[in-house]
Formats: structure tokens, C-alpha cells, sequence
């Protein structure tokens, strides 16, 4: 018989652990519980969960230190997590991002979402937390709320992780810590726009080599020629239909560092 899953829900609220433990068992997944991040890590090194569902908010050690303790250490580093969380600022997710998280989720969120996002973890690693092949990360860099989410939603479905920045400067410093594979870069942007944010990547050693897409509703020739300019591989329009963007994704993906011979 196939072991079911066994999922790790770290929170300080009694409702909430109630909560996640009638809806996570109602599908067929094991559940852990740990009330503080302390307890958090422990049953995470003992029990070896498939993966973690973790607040921000703990007595003593925050989430976010949870997240990164746990991805320092080599016995629980592969452990998928997802922060579920009340602090929904893009600084805030930001640093979730940064410390490891797969997913950054705000309070509330319905059910089938929660479900969904744990499906997806679980289809980040094999049992008992050993990481399969990583999908790859990108980064979506747009200033429209819709924008972010329908596309995140895109490639979340296709396997991908996505880290998500709605500013340039925003952009610049995941980019460098977080290190994803792709960068899909809006043009117009508030402060700096995308042309800067790429000759930045561009200039800084270690950014020079993320392959850049622009997405973009600038459709002008000279629009694409300034982009290529600035060091993008690819230009995609927001008018293009979905398979479009995941192909010139996937081809990106694939694509030589930029300025490789």
C-alpha cells in the first residue's frame, strides 16, 4: 500500500491547526501539527514530512527563520514549504521568497487554492522530502496585479516556481539572492523601467547570466530592438496566446548564458 503523504502545519492559532487538519485529512494526506517554530523544526527532523505548510507569525523563532534553518540543513533542505500567512505585503513575500519558501500565500485563502498549492509541492518532491528534479524558477516582474496573477497561474500549472516583483528595483535584489533560471521582465514599469532593470542584470556578475524574456504590451519594432539591446533573449507580446509565452519560455530555458560564445 502507498504511504500517504504527510503534510507539516506549523501555527500559533488552535483554530487555525483545526482548520488545516480537517481539510488536509479530508484528502487523504497525514498531518503533523507544531504550535511554535521551534517544535516546527524538530517534527520536520524527526518525521521527515512531504511538506510544510508554515505561518510567518510564531512565538520566538519567526517563519521566516524557520524556512531558512530548514533549508540549511541537509535533512530537511529538500522539504517543500509553503507560508501561509496574514503579512501580504510584496516586502514580506519577498523575504519568504528569500528564505526558501516554494509558495507565499496570504491569509485568507480558500480551500481549493490551499489544496492546490500543496498538490504542487508535493509534485516538487519525491516521498519522504527527497527533492526529484527542481522545476525551474522564474521570476515575473510586472506592476499589474492581474498580470501577476494570471500568468504566475500559467506557469504554476506547467511545474514551474515563481517568485513574483511588481518594481524593478524589487527585481534587482531577488534576482541576486534568489537566482532563478528565467526573468520575465514587463517594460513599463514605476521608478526604473525594464530597459534599466536588464542592463542592470546585465552589469552585475552575478545576474549577467539569468536569460531575460520582455513581456510587454509595446508591440513597435523599435520597442524589441531596444530590448535586445538592453541584453533580453527574447520578446514576448501580452496580445500572444498562452502557448506562445510557454514556448518561447521553454526556449529560453534551453538558450545559452547571454554573451556566451
Amino acid at each position: 500500500m502507498t504511504a500517504r503523504p504527510r503534510i507539516l502545519v506549523v501555527d500559533d492559532s488552535p483554530t487555525v491547526l483545526m482548520r488545516a487538519v480537517s481539510i488536509l485529512e479530508a484528502q487523504g494526506y497525514d498531518v503533523l501539527t507544531a504550535a511554535t517554530g521551534e517544535a516546527g523544526l524538530e517534527q520536520a527532523r524527526q518525521q521527515r514530512p512531504d511538506a510544510i505548510i508554515l505561518d510567518v507569525m510564531l512565538p520566538g523563532m519567526n517563519g521566516y527563520e524557520v524556512c531558512l534553518r530548514l533549508k540549511e540543513d541537509e535533512a530537511t533542505r529538500a522539504i517543500p514549504v509553503i507560508m501561509l500567512t496574514q503579512r501580504g505585503t510584496e516586502r514580506d513575500e519577498l523575504e519568504g521568497k528569500l528564505s526558501g519558501a516554494l509558495f507565499y500565500l496570504t491569509k485568507p485563502r480558500s480551500e481549493s487554492e490551499l489544496l492546490t498549492h500543496v498538490s504542487k509541492a508535493l509534485g516538487a518532491a519525491s516521498p519522504g522530502g527527497r527533492s526529484s528534479s527542481a522545476p525551474a524558477t522564474i521570476l515575473l516582474v510586472d506592476d499589474s496585479p492581474a498580470v501577476l496573477t494570471s500568468v504566475e497561474r500559467l506557469l504554476s500549472d506547467r511545474g514551474y516556481r515563481v517568485l513574483t516583483a511588481s518594481t524593478g528595483e524589487t527585481a534587482l535584489q531577488l534576482a541576486e539572492h534568489a537566482q532563478p533560471d528565467l526573468i520575465l521582465l514587463d517594460i513599463v514599469l514605476p521608478e526604473l523601467d525594464g530597459y534599466q532593470v536588464c542592463l542592470r542584470l546585465r552589469q552585475n556578475p552575478a545576474t549577467q547570466g539569468i536569460p531575460v524574456v520582455m513581456l510587454s504590451n509595446r508591440d513597435r519594432p523599435i520597442d524589441q530592438l531596444w530590448a535586445f539591446e538592453a541584453g533580453a533573449v527574447s520578446y514576448v507580446s501580452k496580445s500572444e496566446q498562452p502557448d506562445e509565452l510557454l514556448q518561447r519560455v521553454q526556449a529560453a530555458l534551453r538558450a545559452p548564458e547571454p554573451g556566451a560564445s
